[in-house]
C-alpha cells in the first residue's frame, strides 16, 4: 500500500480537524473548538482513500493569531516534529489552513518557519481557505482569484489550493458547497504529483469573479490603487494616437517554463516603470511610474510583452526602488522579496534570463549589494546575464559622461556586464532587449544543475536509490561539462563525430537512471526539459 505523510498546519480555529474529517468521511478526529489549541503539539490520524493511497495526517498545533506573533517556544517544537518527520518518514505534502477575512502576523510567521526555513521550499504546499459558505453561489474559487496575489505580496506562495467549507451538511442551502469542498479536499490530498501542476487543477473558477478581496491591512492587493497622473509629457499626447498596448500586468502564478523573464532593479526614480511603459505601450499609471519621491507600487509586479516577432513571451518584473543600494544593511525587506520570488521561480522552472540594473548618472552605483539576491540563487554567472542600464531619468545632458557605463562595469564586474544607455524610447528599449536572451542555454544549464542538486537528498533517504541518485548527478554534471567543450571548440570529421557519440551516450545512461531510480513524473519532465535546453 502506498502511503503518504501530510502535515497540516494553520491558526487555532481554522478548522484544520474538520478539514480532515471532510477528507475521510467519518469523525476520525475529534473537532476541538478550544481557540488556545492546548493539548499534544502533534497529533497522526490514519486516512485510506477510495485509491487505496493511505494517508497519515499529522496535525500540527495550532498558532494563537489572537496574539500577534507565534510564542517562540511552540514555534520551535513545530519546527523540531517537522525536522523529524522529513528525516524519518519524509513529508509528501504541507497543507497550510487559514480562514477567509485575513491573514495575520502568525500566519505568515508560521508559514516562514515551517515551509521555508524548515522545508527550504522543497515539500510541496497547498492552501485551503476554509469558512467560504458565505461566498455568492457555488463557486468559492473566487476567493483565490481575488486574493492570491495580495498573498504572495505577503510571502506567501502555494503550489495549489483549495477553497471550501467544512460546516455540517444538516444545512440544505449549503449543501452542494460542501460536496463541493468534499470533492475538492480528496482529490487534492489524492493527487500523483504536487510540481508542475496548474494551480488551479483541484480548484477551478472564473478569474473574472468580482468579490471584494480581504482587507488592504491584512493582505496587500496586487497593486494599490493608482493615484491621480501628475500632468507630464504624455498627457498631452491624444490616447487615439497611440497603437494599442502589446502588453500587461500578469500574475506569478500565470509565468509558465517558456517565458523569457527579465528583472528591472535599481534606485527609486531610475525609470524601471517608465522602460515598462514605453515598451509595452501600457499607459504609466499601469506601468506604476511615480511622479513623487515614493514609488507607487510598494512590492514586485510582472507585466507580459508579447513581441513583435512572435517569439518566446517575454516578462518583465518590475521591482519596488531601492533607497541606498550601496549600503550593507539597506532594503532588507525588498531583498528578502526579491529572494522569495527567485526561489519560487525556480521551483516552477521559471528562470530569470537577464537583469537590468537601471541607474542615472547623478546617482551610479557603486558596488553590487542590491544583486545579492541572484548571487544567492544563480551564482556568478549572472553577471554574464546582467546589463547596466544609464537612463536620462531627470537628469540633463551634462550629467552624463561619455563612457561611463563602460567604467562603471569594468570597476563592478570586470566587463563581464553589459553596459548600454537607454534614452528613453520606445525603440531604444526594445534595442536594449533583443540582445538579452541570446544564448539561453546558460541560465538552462544553471536551472538543471539546481533541479539535479535536489535529487539525492531530496528524494531518497538512504541506499541504493540515494547512491544512484548521486550518480545521475554527477552525470548530468559531466554531461553539461562536455556540452560546453564541443561548444566551445568545434571540431570536423571524427573527432567531432567521437564526441557526439559520448554525448548521446551520457544522454542514454541519464534516461537510464531516472527509470532506475523511479523518480516522480514531474522531476523527470523537468530534467528532460533542461536537458533539451542545454543542449
Amino acid at each position: 500500500m502506498n502511503v503518504r505523510n501530510v502535515v497540516v498546519l494553520g491558526e487555532c480555529g481554522v478548522g484544520k480537524s474538520s478539514i480532515i474529517n471532510m477528507i475521510s468521511g467519518a469523525q476520525t478526529t475529534k473537532t476541538s473548538n478550544n481557540v488556545l489549541g492546548e493539548g499534544s503539539k502533534v497529533a497522526c490520524y490514519v486516512v485510506v482513500m477510495e485509491s487505496g493511497l493511505r494517508v497519515n495526517f499529522w496535525e500540527m498545533k495550532g498558532f494563537p493569531g489572537d496574539v500577534g506573533t507565534v510564542p517562540a517556544r511552540l514555534l520551535r517544537d513545530l519546527k523540531t516534529i517537522v525536522r523529524r518527520l522529513l528525516v524519518l518518514r519524509s513529508v509528501d505534502l504541507l497543507i497550510f489552513c487559514m480562514r477567509a477575512g485575513s491573514v495575520t502576523n502568525a500566519v505568515v510567521q508560521g508559514y516562514q518557519a515551517i515551509y521555508v526555513d524548515v522545508c527550504a521550499r522543497k515539500v510541496p504546499i497547498a492552501l485551503v481557505v476554509n469558512g467560504l459558505e458565505g461566498s455568492s453561489g457555488l463557486d468559492m474559487h473566487e476567493w483565490w482569484a481575488n486574493n492570491k496575489d495580495g498573498l504572495f505580496n505577503r510571502g506567501l506562495a502555494f503550489d495549489v489550493h483549495a477553497c471550501v467549507t467544512t460546516l455540517s451538511d444538516e444545512d440544505p442551502s449549503i449543501r452542494e458547497q460542501i460536496e463541493t469542498s468534499q470533492r475538492r479536499l480528496r482529490k487534492l490530498v489524492d493527487l500523483p504529483d504536487y510540481f508542475g501542476l496548474p494551480n488551479d487543477l483541484v480548484c477551478p473558477g472564473s478569474e473574472s469573479s468580482q468579490t471584494s478581496p480581504i482587507s488592504p491591512h491584512e493582505v496587500a492587493s496586487p497593486r494599490e490603487a493608482v493615484q491621480p497622473a501628475t500632468p507630464g509629457r504624455n498627457e498631452s499626447e491624444s490616447s487615439s494616437s497611440r497603437p494599442p498596448p502589446s502588453g500587461a500586468p500578469i500574475s506569478f502564478y500565470e509565468l509558465t517554463p517558456d517565458d523569457v523573464v527579465v528583472f528591472l532593479v535599481g534606485r527609486t526614480g531610475c525609470g524601471k516603470s517608465s522602460f515598462i511603459s514605453r515598451l509595452t505601450g501600457i499607459s504609466e499609471e499601469e506601468a506604476g511610474v511615480s511622479h513623487e519621491l515614493d514609488p507607487q507600487y510598494k512590492h514586485i509586479n510582472t507585466f507580459k510583452y508579447e513581441r513583435p516577432d512572435g517569439s518566446r513571451r517575454l516578462v518583465l518584473v518590475d521591482t519596488p526602488g531601492f533607497t541606498d543600494p550601496d549600503r550593507e544593511f539597506a532594503d532588507g525587506t525588498l531583498r528578502a522579496e526579491i529572494t522569495s520570488w527567485l526561489q519560487e521561480a525556480c521551483k516552477r522552472d521559471v528562470i530569470v534570463s537577464h537583469i537590468l540594473y537601471l541607474y542615472t548618472p547623478a546617482y551610479s552605483p557603486k558596488s553590487l549589494l542590491l544583486l545579492r539576491p541572484f548571487w544567492n540563487v544563480y551564482g556568478g554567472v549572472m553577471y554574464s546575464q546582467l546589463s547596466l542600464v544609464e537612463t536620462m531619468a531627470g537628469c540633463t545632458d551634462d550629467q552624463s559622461e561619455p563612457g561611463s557605463t563602460d567604467t562603471l562595469n569594468k570597476n563592478m564586474t570586470n566587463g563581464k556586464a553589459k553596459a548600454v544607455i537607454y534614452e528613453d524610447t520606445e525603440e531604444s528599449a526594445r534595442s536594449i532587449l533583443q540582445h538579452v536572451t541570446n544564448d539561453p542555454r546558460v541560465m538552462a544549464k544553471v536551472q538543471l544543475k539546481k533541479v539535479a542538486s535536489d535529487i539525492p537528498g531530496g528524494f531518497m533517504k538512504f541506499g541504493a536509490k540515494r547512491r544512484a541518485g548521486t550518480r545521475l548527478q554527477k552525470l548530468i554534471g559531466e554531461h553539461l561539462d562536455l556540452l560546453d567543450t564541443v561548444r566551445d571548440n568545434p571540431t570536423d570529421g571524427a573527432e567531432n563525430f567521437s564526441l557526439q557519440v559520448r554525448l548521446q551516450r551520457q544522454r542514454s545512461d541519464i534516461e537510464q537512471l531516472v527509470v532506475q531510480i523511479g523518480l516522480k513524473p514531474s522531476l523527470v519532465t523537468r530534467i528532460t526539459r533542461w536537458l533539451d535546453r542545454c543542449s
